[in-house]
């Protein structure tokens, strides 16, 4: 389990490596490997950032999550797949947010990822266009 500061420290540093290569993808003026190599690390950066944020709240709040099948690896492996669940919006069921915030970041995790497609899909497919 992460300690508070170095949970902090760890979900600022994927922020902002995820805020770096968003703007190299918003600034690019064709569409590359690059670009699209880029998207996606932001995509999965964004994925981890709120794991580690999951990760802190189960910390400071135990039972944050409720988890089905506990034994089936660690807080880090179950948090982790619920982010990626949430931000794709997919949404199993099998972990839920029961604090209210968890609730919270849950919420804005998928309106996050959900936004970040359509407006970088746009941006990517205007940019292919032209």
């Amino acid at each position: 389990m992460l300690d508070e500061a170095s949970g902090v420290v760890l979900a600022l540093c994927t922020l902002y490596m995820a805020v770096v290569v968003l703007r190299s993808v918003v600034k690019a003026e064709t569409v590359t490997r690059d670009v699209i190599s880029g998207a996606v690390a932001v995509y999965v950066l964004l994925g981890v950032a709120w794991a580690v944020i999951y990760v802190l709240i189960e910390g400071l709040v135990p039972g944050s999550f409720a988890v089905e099948e506990v034994g089936k690896g660690t807080i880090w492996d179950q948090l982790l797949y619920f982010s990626f669940a949430t931000l794709t919006t997919l949404g199993y069921g099998d972990i839920s947010p029961l604090s209210p915030v968890a609730r919270i970041w849950a919420v804005f995790e998928a309106i996050c990822g959900t936004f970040f497609l359509a407006v970088l899909v746009s941006r990517l497919v205007g940019l292919y266009r032209s």
